[in-house]
């Protein structure tokens, strides 16, 4: 059954290119602030002015029209003009995170074939990775002669950003500047974005959350508000920075959110007065958040945006209600202008309406393909019989979806995530949803492994609310009262969060396999021999949702992640009124180690 699509927009005036949307603004609104990051203001004029002049030293290097131009630099207004001087110069670039592996740094410079990447003087050490030329981008030297900047084709290609490949080979997505033009613009329209919102950009460049977070914003006219490397990862600090600034609208992916939501509970119990929407994309959106957003901004609007990297960023889009955290699963909503979406069967055809089939969108926002994969690209981007051109394409998503009575799409889950257990089909996104019912699990993964002799099982990834402990009894018999015992995972891991990839979607290659020993069992705790020491403990067993932690424990090795660091640190700085910090945790991460750098720097233990 084909979903109810879009409309594709009607005005021709309005801007085809990415650059063109910050362009208009600098039109109509010279004066309003496009960027603010460490207190500094840049206007939509200076922003215009800024990223001309860098354009034309681009040009005058022969990087226009059909070049990639790298960008590896921190997040700031620096970042964003380079952006939109690459734009501008009619080339594309590609998203290089600095704070990448270095082998991932290397693949996609030179898998992309950029000869010249954008950097600032904390990366200027990327392109020597491969001998490439490096332009400092934040402090551009005037070119020799001026250039007029090209005419851009709406057709070209604006960026290529990578996404993780199922080989373990990444594989760089290549979209149209006029698809996401006009999915930018949709998008802005559907979340109710105007020109007096000040937008969060905190998603990495390498991933596409950040061309909505920067070019959606700019289409409305907005101010995309950009924090400090440091505070990205610190949730008490990314809330006084909403209030400082006024930021109206969070935007990110799910898990990112919960350290800011735990944050704001302990603090006030509300997020800051100034936020009015929140938008959440690159992976399910928790039911439990309904609730959450409820209780801590009930004025606050909520958005489950989804879509693919391969297809404008975003395709649809579902205005989140606070009853809706009682389904099971937040739907994915209707299509945005210019997109449609069809559920078909394997045999190509529309299934029936509220039946499941693989989930295929198309329209306006297709991309291109992916970058020198032709097989790939065959695969993937398929004919589209449902347009009206002859050589319009769709996207073959690999989801498994439904239409909804509304028309609207119904997601449940990857298609590569059904597995066969014993001869019997298992879908594990129906698993990791019911285990997430349970009111003392925060988050769940299911995953099919395989023993020596091949035999198939399935290992559940259960991270506790904060303060429960759980056991694998208490989660089967909870499984087992609405999934067939076939479908029951064998194993049960704690954790104290699910690893996550640059972009902030669960990286499964990263959960531990059963027989990694550390993984499993608690280990012998070492006694501690003080009290900072035994208050850091604590404090660790509270947010890992364990006890028996030992005095010499290395993090890592216990089941801590990021995410469990970030609440640890935000804890202890605000409930001890300790000087310390994300990066000093991860370089102290055992009790004892950490209570030294906090006696350093003058904690005292708390009494209770």
């Amino acid at each position: 059954m084909r979903a109810l699509s879009g409309d594709v927009d009607a005005d021709m005036s309005a801007p085809s290119t990415l650059h063109g949307l910050a362009l208009a603004q600098a039109r109509r609104r010279p004066d309003a602030v496009a960027v603010r990051h460490a207190g500094r203001a840049t206007t939509y004029r200076e922003l215009e002015d800024r990223s001309a002049a860098l354009a034309r030293l681009l040009l005058d290097r022969g990087l226009g029209p059909g070049e990639l131009v790298g960008v590896s630099m921190a997040p700031g207004d620096h970042m964003v003009v380079a952006v939109l001087a690459v734009l501008r110069a009619g080339a594309a670039y590609v998203a290089v995170d600095p704070a990448y592996p270095e082998e991932r740094i290397r693949f996609i410079l030179s898998d992309s074939g950029a000869r010249t990447v954008l950097v600032d003087e904390a990366s200027a050490w990327v392109p020597g990775l491969l001998g490439l030329e490096a332009l400092r981008a934040d402090r551009p030297a005037e070119p020799r002669e001026p250039l007029p900047l090209p005419e851009v084709d709406p057709s070209r290609l604006p960026y290529l950003i990578y996404t993780s490949g199922s080989t373990g080979r990444p594989k760089g997505a290549m979209n149209r500047h006029a698809g996401v033009a006009l999915t930018m613009r949709g998008l802005a329209e559907a979340i109710g974005l105007d020109h007096g919102d000040r937008v969060l950009q905190v998603s990495s460049l390498n991933f596409d959350l950040s061309v909505i977070e920067i070019f959606a914003t700019f289409a409305a006219g907005g101010t995309v508000v950009v924090p400090l490397a440091a505070e990205r990862t610190d949730p008490g600090a990314l809330l006084d920075l909403l209030s400082a600034e006024a930021v109206t609208v969070w935007s990110s992916a799910p898990a990112l959110l919960r350290p800011l939501t735990d944050t704001a509970r302990r603090r006030s119990g509300a997020l800051p007065e100034a936020l009015r929407t929140v938008v959440l994309a690159g992976d399910r959106f928790p039911p439990v958040m309904a609730a959450t957003l409820g209780e801590l901004g009930p004025s606050v609007r909520a958005f489950n945006v989804a879509g693919m990297t391969e297809v404008s960023c975003c395709s649809t889009v579902y205005p989140v209600r606070k009853e809706d955290a009682e389904r099971d699963a937040i739907p994915w909503g209707h299509t945005l202008p210019g997109h449609t979406a069809h559920v078909l069967g394997a045999d190509g055809l529309p299934v029936p309406r509220g039946e499941r089939g693989e989930l295929y969108i198309g329209g306006a926002g297709v991309g291109q393909g992916y970058w020198r994969r032709p097989e790939l690209t065959e695969e993937r981007f398929v004919p589209d019989p449902f347009a009206e051109a002859p050589d319009a394409t769709m996207y073959r998503t690999g989801d498994l979806a439904a239409v909804r009575p509304d028309g609207g799409i119904e997601f449940f889950g990857r298609l590569d995530g059904q597995v066969k257990i014993r001869g019997v089909r298992v879908e594990t996104g129906e698993l990791e949803t019911a285990l997430e019912q349970h009111p003392d699990i925060r988050e769940a993964a299911v995953v099919a492994r395989h023993d020596r002799v091949g035999e198939g099982f399935l290992v559940g990834y259960v991270v506790p609310e904060p303060g429960r402990l759980l056991t694998a009894a208490q989660c089967r018999d909870h499984l087992a009262r609405t999934v067939p015992a076939h479908s029951l995972p064998g194993r049960f891991f704690f954790l104290s969060g699910i690893p996550l990839l640059p972009n902030g979607k669960a990286d499964r290659a990263a959960l531990p396999f059963p027989e990694d020993p550390a993984s499993v069992a608690d280990g012998e705790a070492t006694a501690p021999d003080d009290l900072l020491v035994s208050a850091v403990i604590r404090v660790w067993e509270e947010v890992l949702g364990r006890q028996g932690v030992g005095a010499h424990d290395e993090f890592s090795e216990i089941g801590g992640q990021s995410l469990a660091a970030m609440e640890i640190v935000g804890r202890i700085r605000e409930g001890w009124g300790a000087a310390t910090g994300l990066a000093a945790f991860l370089d102290h991460s055992t009790p004892t180690r950490y209570a030294a750098h906090l006696r350093a720097a003058g904690a005292v233990a708390p009494e209770n």
